[in-house]
């Protein structure tokens, strides 16, 4: 079978299996939920045109109100309104104009306590404390850079949520009027809202919006951005257009950004219940380091007794942030949950018990290439369950003015004599050459340039002696499509 073809029935079997963990740990949606998502779902069926980055964020410098949709235990979903909002902020302030930044997980009561934690009066911890942030049920790491950014940039915030969290149709209310005060105050102001995907069908939020400016006899250019809606990924997927659909428009002033898969997407909700209390009793990370490395040999039509049934699956803190996986013990070491980490360790798994390869890595200069293949796999295996995953490009390299890049810089051109003081930056070179090579068999596959039996023989691979001269070949082979000439800050 051609390994793309493989590649999309495993991505929709992971999305099937995901899909089946969220309702048994999570169950259905009540019912006013479901009636409320099935209005939004009308909405987003189909698209007008695949757009470009730079458009849409001339866009949202062209409006007064910017509803952007939030997957609330999706960390992507808040990295993509932070990069938007550093790339506008400049042209902003250029410009002479206030921006403002609403938040749906603060009440319009916390606004106050907003903006004294911006201006340090309180700590965060104290801010936290006194908006009651545990109710909202996600994690602050993944919101605490938007914060960070409002402080660097003075940012005024404010709440978009009641003191009381009633019916979704009231809260849309509620927030239109916050919003439209907002604006009212400063008419040449841009307001940008971050809040559930659901409230921005046409008809929820927006329409408020509508209906509170018309009341006022104020007109405003309201932009609305959904994020990451499963229907169109799978549209585009059709099209063979999911690596070039990264913005698309639905209609006027209407857009879509697609930057995570939606099997992604789910297990980011899973994670979010993991780390919440008696999470342990629901749900393990086994469960899910299982359905990877079996999503992994599907990929590889690999035979299940080639990879074992899960039985002798070795799970354990690592103590650290940092996961990984020990080649030398056949151990998963956990940090904190992350389903690309997840991912990379369970690829290494299957190339494990395919090689037998059993690297503890002590020496960097001696180990170097084997280090960089296991990087190679884990990231290829990362980019199979997460295709939008990225990583650092040639351009980035060449560029960077870090050491670890500079060395991974200097190894790409096969100036590989390093300085005595550079052996300690191995490791790290290893895992950037590992990523962008991994990136490039990915991007082969996607092109079928690479076969299914010519990625089972490197899994297959122990990577002793002949480890640097395979490593040079396959840049050869990759460097033929130009594949590894990119910057990572080209993407969302």
């Amino acid at each position: 079978m051609v390994a793309r073809i493989r590649l999309l029935n495993c991505q929709k079997r992971l999305s099937q299996s995901f899909r089946r963990s969220a309702r048994r740990y999570l169950g259905d949606l009540p019912a006013h939920l479901k009636n409320y998502s099935l209005e939004y779902s009308k909405e987003l069926r189909s698209y007008s045109k695949i757009t470009f980055k730079n458009n849409i964020l001339d866009e949202i410098l062209g409006a007064q109100i910017i509803l952007c949709g939030d997957y609330h235990s999706s960390p992507q979903a808040q990295r993509t309104v932070l990069r938007i909002l550093r790339q506008i902020l400049p042209r902003v302030k250029k410009e002479r104009k206030n921006l403002y930044l609403g938040l749906e997980f603060l009440r319009a009561q916390d606004t106050i306590r907003a903006q004294q934690v911006l201006r340090s009066e309180i700590s965060e911890d104290r801010f936290l404390e006194t908006i009651g942030f545990h109710r909202w049920g996600f994690l602050w790491q993944n919101y605490a850079p938007l914060v960070k950014l409002a402080q660097d940039w003075q940012i005024p915030l404010f709440g978009l949520s009641p003191e009381r969290m009633g019916p979704l149709q009231a809260r849309d209310a509620f927030a239109a009027r916050v919003i439209c005060n907002w604006t009212q105050q400063d008419p040449n102001s841009i307001l940008f809202c971050l809040m559930g995907d659901l409230h921005l069908a046409q008809n929820h939020l927006p329409e408020e919006i509508r209906t509170e400016l018309k009341n006022r006899q104020q007109s405003k250019k309201i932009l609305t951005i959904h994020q990451n809606y499963d229907d169109l990924y799978w549209k585009l997927v059709q099209k063979q257009k999911e690596n070039k659909g990264e913005v698309i428009q639905l209609k006027k002033d209407v857009f879509c950004i697609l930057n995570t898969a939606p099997w992604v997407k789910l297990q980011s909700h899973l994670n979010s219940v993991e780390q919440t209390p008696n999470a342990e009793e629901m749900l393990d990370s086994s469960d899910t380091i299982l359905q990877l490395i079996e999503g992994i040999a599907y990929f590889l039509e690999l035979k299940k007794t080639q990879i074992g049934s899960g039985a002798d699956l070795d799970v354990r803190a690592s103590g650290k942030s940092e996961s990984y996986f020990s080649y030398a013990d056949r151990i998963f070491y956990l940090g904190a949950p992350n389903l690309n980490h997840l991912a990379k360790l369970s690829s290494q798994y299957v190339h494990s018990k395919l090689s037998g390869f059993k690297g503890s890595f002590e020496e960097p200069a001696r180990d170097f290439y084997p280090m960089v293949w296991t990087e190679v796999l884990g990231f290829l295996g990362s980019k199979i369950i997460n295709p939008n995953r990225k990583c650092q490009g040639i351009i980035d390299f060449k560029t960077s003015s870090e050491p670890a890049m500079k060395l991974a810089w200097r190894h790409i051109n096969k100036e590989r004599v390093p300085a005595e003081s550079e052996v300690p930056l191995y490791p790290e070179v290893a895992k950037l050459l590992g990523k962008l090579l991994g990136q490039a068999l990915f991007e082969l596959i996607l092109k079928n340039k690479l076969s299914l039996s010519a990625l089972r023989d490197l899994y297959g691979t122990p990577f002793g002696a002949e480890s640097e001269s395979l490593y040079f070949d396959w840049c050869t082979k990759v460097d033929q499509f130009s594949l590894r000439h990119f910057s990572s800050k080209q993407k969302w």
